[in-house]
């Protein structure tokens, strides 16, 4: 995991975006929750993104139903 102070770095740095996402499958909800505590932008864990398609695919074939 990012340590804090290259997670506020980072978060300065983005006052310009309008959207983070984070490049790894390592990053973690910890990351996320302080990446958001230092930068006001919505950012993208994609651990999540795959979770979410991955559910979806598995709805789709019938496996198991929405988790929303």
């Amino acid at each position: 995991m990012a340590c804090e102070d290259e997670i506020r770095n980072c978060g300065k740095r983005f006052s310009e975006l309008d959207l983070v996402v984070l490049d790894c499958i390592g990053y973690t909800g910890q990351t996320k929750a302080k990446l958001a505590e230092h930068a006001d932008l919505p950012n993208v864990l994609p651990r999540s993104v795959l979770a979410r398609v991955a559910a979806e695919i598995l709805a789709w074939c019938g496996n198991i139903r929405k988790p929303y």
